[in-house]
């Protein structure tokens, strides 16, 4: 779901990382909530708070990896059309 990628984008890059709006953000875009929290602590395991707080637009290495990070908790994702 490209929604969840820009759920998680979004979350991080505009407003700094909280968990549990980042947590809401996802359950919102369609995850159960344990996917939700496997991806928010999969995402702090890959790449750490600081990157997270840094409000920056995510790069395509950190995109892909969140793909990666949701198929890996279940939930189903698909790569946008060209």
């Amino acid at each position: 779901m490209i929604v969840l990628i820009g759920a998680l984008a979004s979350a991080c890059a505009a407003g700094g990382y909280n968990a549990d709006s980042l947590h809401d953000r996802l359950v919102r875009a369609g995850l159960r909530p344990a996917q939700a929290t496997c991806v928010i602590d999969g995402m702090v395991g890959k790449f750490g708070a600081d990157r997270l707080n840094a409000r920056a637009e995510p790069i395509a290495d950190e995109i892909d990896a969140e793909r990666k990070l949701l198929q890996k908790c279940g939930a189903k994702t698909t790569r946008p059309r060209r």
